[in-house]
């Protein structure tokens, strides 16, 4: 890992006691000696998919806005994912929630899987009930996968 100088930190605008200044989940010294990115953009090609979400992906270029050329911007293509919430109740039937769609961004952020048992009227003393109901919500564009 690189550790800049004070000196450093200020010549290239970053914080000495923060070290991912733009708050992109990069260090600011990976972005600027492994990934070559804009240590003070969270994201560098404004495409609309964070450096690091770019990065997680592997597929997409966070220096070029259309990594593909195919005229939609990297935040905007849909890309299968899939999204698993373990279980913490022990006494609950179900172990995982798995969650499979094509969508926009990083549904490992932006993703969250609740239990609505007894919070949900409809899901409150139902007889037969198997398992437990959950709420699955996420903040990207989707098409659920019918696979």
């Amino acid at each position: 890992m690189m550790v800049f100088s004070n000196s450093k930190e200020c010549e290239i605008g970053t914080r000495p006691f923060n070290e991912d200044t733009d708050g992109d989940h990069l260090k600011d010294g990976e972005e600027v000696n492994t990934y070559f990115t804009n240590h003070l953009e969270v994201d560098t090609d404004k495409d609309g998919l964070n450096d690091n979400d770019e990065i997680y992906f592997g597929t997409t270029d966070s220096k070029d806005s259309d990594s593909d050329d195919n005229g939609i911007l990297d935040g905007a293509e849909k890309r299968f994912q899939t999204f698993t919430h373990k279980v913490v109740n022990e006494d609950c039937a179900v172990t995982e929630v798995i969650v499979s769609m094509e969508g926009t961004g990083n549904l490992q952020k932006a993703t969250n899987v609740e239990s609505v048992m007894n919070k949900d009227m409809l899901c409150t003393g139902v007889v037969g009930l198997v398992g437990e109901p959950f709420s699955i919500e996420t903040t990207y564009e989707y098409r659920v996968s019918t696979h």
